[in-house]
């Protein structure tokens, strides 16, 4: 079911599935996570403010000697905290990419590609985010832009707004944490 605000309900009548899906982490549709929380009676529904979002990263031009959750997961953690990486790059079944999740911050800068040195040769592994939420640098969270909220109430006053142009386009495992630089493996 939704709501006219913006809310999703999910009726799951097994409480241990239930609490499964709350506790094991994001959960992704269509590329975008979704912020779950238990229903109680009497809820206050407002949007929380997000100061981290989990997202999925490709890691392109990852060399084979690169290919181990720690290299990966140290790769990685320059964009954000690893959370973990789909099945296709556990099992290596395409290796045009690797696919991992990050937990990333709304006040931390984007990074496009990490510089690894491998066997003394400075290798260049581009950073490509499927899906890039809209961030609010002033306040440092996830979901609007301080300068849209006071476009918005400018209109009230008769004037028309100029927005800026969005900058985003809507286009497993634990374990792997944010490790020291990266080492190739002999």
């Amino acid at each position: 079911m939704a709501d006219n605000q913006g809310f999703f309900f999910f009726h799951i009548p097994d409480p241990a599935f239930r609490q499964k899906i709350i506790e094991d982490g994001p959960l992704t549709v269509a590329r975008v996570p979704l912020i779950l929380r238990q229903w109680q009676p009497l809820i206050d529904l407002k949007k929380d403010k997000q100061t981290a979002v989990p997202v999925w990263i490709r890691l392109k031009n990852l060399p084979l000697d690169l290919w181990s959750a720690s290299a990966i997961g140290g790769i990685a953690s320059a964009v954000g905290k690893p959370l973990y990486v789909d099945q296709r790059t556990e099992e290596m079944k395409m290796l045009s990419f690797a696919r991992v999740c990050v937990e990333i911050y709304a006040n931390q800068p984007r990074c496009s590609a990490v510089d690894v040195v491998l066997n003394g040769v400075l290798c260049s592994i581009a950073i490509e985010f499927e899906w890039k939420p809209l961030e609010c640098p002033s306040c440092g969270t996830f979901g609007h832009r301080c300068e849209d909220n006071v476009a918005v109430h400018s209109m009230d006053k008769g004037k028309l707004p100029v927005l800026p142009a969005s900058d985003h386009t809507p286009s497993g495992h634990p374990g792997l944490e944010p490790l020291a630089p990266i080492q190739a493996p002999k």
